[in-house]
């Protein structure tokens, strides 16, 4: 379609063809609002298209085709107005001129609306539809497609429908696995935490009943020790250098021996208490993470793939806890243990 030329006259030629509503946005100013005008005008240009389209000279009296070429004319009057309107002409305040033009336009309107979208175009269709029996089959057909549309939709409408509940079904299912899941480890975490605590208190009476028999030792060497030196002294008046050396030499060994065999008892001891402590915390985390998820769940964009991240963070990572500490590690020879704990004690 070509463009309109808003500087050449509206002509019944035309008048079918003037873009209104673009019209009426070039003509609102100063407060003035045609946009509601327009949308009349175009209805009125409709009904006349469809009466022309139906060929109503052929159909109609000459009165009623009078009537229409009427309206024609009239519709050219109000787009004309519309046309070469310039605000300079109106008064200074141009209420009331349009006011009169949008009274003139609705009587315009109520008036074809009674005479060509009530009268006229009803008897224009059914005269075509007489004169043309395939146009009915046409329309019927058109019905058909009408309703499968319809049956479409609401078939698409209700697929959706079922979409939804099986997304939020999948959802609850997912939250519900997850539970599921938290409550298995928190019970594999607590049957662990039980079974190292237990292994840990029957190590720990270990090292206690150690813990005596090294001080048993001590007292039986140093008693034994003394006995020796107060032999020798009575015997030679002296102490030997080389028996001096024996005697440290031989206690230290004694003392080693039992020191490596306690260290052992109580790394045990330290292992179990350090597993039973990781397990009650990864229990701990295992139980909350159920809450985590369903409080997670009910926010608008839900981000439970950070949310498992940072729990498997906080339940897997090494934490250090106390029983095993980085000098228990490197501290694996009991006669150098020995002397570190010696110095260890001078300073």
């Amino acid at each position: 379609m070509a463009a309109f030329d808003y500087n050449l006259e509206i002509t019944r030629s035309s008048v079918l063809e003037v873009p209104i509503k673009e019209l009426a946005e070039k003509r609102s100013a100063q407060g003035l609002d045609f946009s509601e005008t327009a949308n009349k005008l175009v209805l009125i240009q409709n009904w006349l298209s469809d009466t022309i389209k139906f060929e109503f000279t052929s159909i109609l009296s000459p009165d009623d085709c009078n009537q229409v070429i009427a309206y024609i004319d009239e519709l050219i009057q109000r787009l004309e107005w519309l046309r070469v309107l310039d605000f300079g002409t109106l008064t200074s305040a141009p209420r009331p001129e349009f006011e009169a033009y949008v009274a003139a336009v609705n009587a315009l309107h109520t008036r074809a609306y009674n005479f060509l979208f009530k009268d006229i175009l009803p008897l224009l269709r059914d005269e075509i539809r007489r004169k043309n029996p395939d146009n009915e089959k046409i329309e019927e057909e058109l019905k058909k497609i009408v309703g499968l549309r319809k049956d479409l939709e609401r078939e698409v409408n209700e697929a959706k429908t079922e979409a939804e509940k099986i997304r939020s079904g999948i959802k609850d299912e997912g939250v519900a696995k997850g539970d599921r899941a938290s409550l298995l480890l928190a019970v594999y975490f607590d049957d662990e935490v039980n079974r190292y605590t237990t292994s840990a208190n029957r190590w720990l009476s270990v090292v206690m009943v150690g813990y005596g028999i090294v001080l048993f030792f001590l007292y039986y060497l140093g008693t034994l020790t003394e006995g020796y030196i107060e032999a020798i002294i009575e015997v030679e008046k002296t102490i030997p250098i080389k028996d001096v050396w024996f005697l440290i030499i031989s206690k230290i060994v004694i003392l080693a021996a039992l020191w490596f065999g306690l260290s052992f008892l109580i790394k045990n001891f330290n292992v179990n208490s350090h597993l039973a402590a990781v397990n009650r915390h990864r229990a701990a985390v295992a139980r909350t993470l159920a809450d985590f998820i369903v409080a997670e769940q009910s926010q608008e964009a839900p981000r439970l793939s950070e949310m498992l991240q940072s729990a498997t963070n906080a339940m897997f990572k090494n934490s250090p806890i106390g029983f095993v500490s980085k000098t228990e590690k490197e501290a694996s020879n009991p006669v150098l243990q020995i002397v570190n704990d010696v110095m260890g004690l001078r300073q």
